[in-house]
């Protein structure tokens, strides 16, 4: 390749080209043309002249308040009058938010203090008081299949597993149902030893940190809004007993408010146009 400044030669002109015929899709849109407007009996005519206006200025129903606004008007003077507040809109700049406010101490988090003591536990159960260490990362050193202590540690594939933490996927929870809720007594086959010990005790740390937040949550919500909370009792159940279901479905309800609004206008339709709306003359994607 090789660049030069020189004006280059003027391209070939006025070459041979050959004509194949018309295009295919021009033959195909002129035999469409003619068959609409054979079946129509119409014939379409093009032209660059200037074309009828648009109508303007034309006469428009008015129908009344959007059935949406009408609505939203009503919404909003009930929820005013629940809540016993005005709602005001402005365009001014809002307040800022507090800051700098009070924020109550509640103490350590339970599942923390679960943690703490569960670890003051186990450390006396087995009388080995567990001292982790952290790496030059920051993370935490957990015992592995390679330490002196543990080297006997292998997953059930045989690979090494990265610490000894126990997840649900190693927890055998299946049921086996060839045996009854006493266990499977009936099937107990002869052997030595298991090896590893069973029915040993299992220390109670108390409810369930879940549950505790749980009622203390409730406890506060019934402080602040100055109510107690009953719910379950034939007392509460009679007080928010639904009366509607008590009585016969109403089989001539009152029509709703747009189908009252779409009727009203249908009417006023008729009789601006001065023609009967018969539905039989709606064409529906069956009849095309």
């Amino acid at each position: 390749m090789k660049a030069t400044f020189k004006k280059p030669d003027a391209p070939n002109r006025d070459y041979f080209v050959p004509h194949y015929g018309e295009d295919e899709d021009m033959i195909t849109t002129k035999e469409h043309c003619a068959a609409s407007e054979k079946e129509h009996k119409h014939e379409m005519k093009a032209t660059f002249a200037k074309p009828t206006p648009h109508p303007m200025n034309y006469f428009v129903p008015n129908f009344g308040e959007d059935i949406d606004i009408h609505a939203s008007k009503k919404n909003t003077v009930f929820a005013e009058k629940v809540l016993d507040h005005t709602l005001e809109a402005s365009f001014d700049k809002p307040p800022a938010p507090k800051r700098d406010y009070f924020v109550p101490h509640f103490g350590e988090e339970e599942e923390i203090t679960d943690a703490k003591e569960n670890i003051v536990n186990a450390e006396k159960s087995l009388k080995h008081e567990w001292e982790p260490e952290r790496d030059g990362d920051g993370s935490w050193n957990l015992p592995n299949e390679l330490t002196a202590e543990y080297g006997n540690y292998k997953s059930e594939q045989g690979l090494a597993i990265k610490t000894l933490v126990q997840t649900d996927s190693k927890i055998n929870t299946a049921s086996d149902p060839i045996c009854s809720s006493a266990g499977c007594s009936q099937y107990k086959h002869k052997g030595g030893a298991l090896g590893y010990d069973i029915n040993y005790p299992v220390p109670n740390f108390g409810a369930d940190t879940d549950m505790n937040d749980a009622k203390d949550s409730l406890s506060l919500a019934e402080k602040q809004l100055e109510h107690k909370w009953v719910f379950g009792t034939a007392e509460s159940k009679k007080k928010w007993h639904n009366p509607a279901k008590d009585v016969m479905y109403n089989y001539a309800p009152k029509y709703d408010l747009e189908m009252d609004v779409s009727l009203k206008n249908l009417q006023d339709a008729q009789e601006k146009l001065n023609h009967k709306w018969d539905i039989a003359d709606i064409q529906v994607d069956s009849d095309v």
